[in-house]
Parts: structure tokens; sequence; C-alpha cells
């Protein structure tokens, strides 16, 4: 997407339980040329 392109992006998620959401989102995102990827999240659950 064109309109992403060089920018810098915020994945914000309440919890992780996985994470294979984040990654999937992130991993696209990526492939877009000069996007920067964060991953913010509060908490994380254990399995």
């Amino acid at each position: 997407m064109k309109a992403l392109e060089g920018k810098n992006i915020i994945l914000v998620d309440d919890v992780i339980t996985t994470g294979s959401t984040l990654v999937s989102a992130a991993e696209e995102l990526v492939r877009i040329p000069g996007v920067r990827v964060s991953i913010v999240t509060i908490a994380f659950a254990r399995g």
C-alpha cells in the first residue's frame, strides 16, 4: 500500500496469547517498502 510506505506503525494488543496474530500482521506490513513495525502490549497469557 503506497500510503504506508516509509511509515512507522505501532501494533497494539491488550493481551498476547500465542502472538500469531501480531506476527502475521507484522510480517505483512514489513513487506511494504520502508515500513517499520513496533508491537506494544499490556500483558501476555501463559499457557
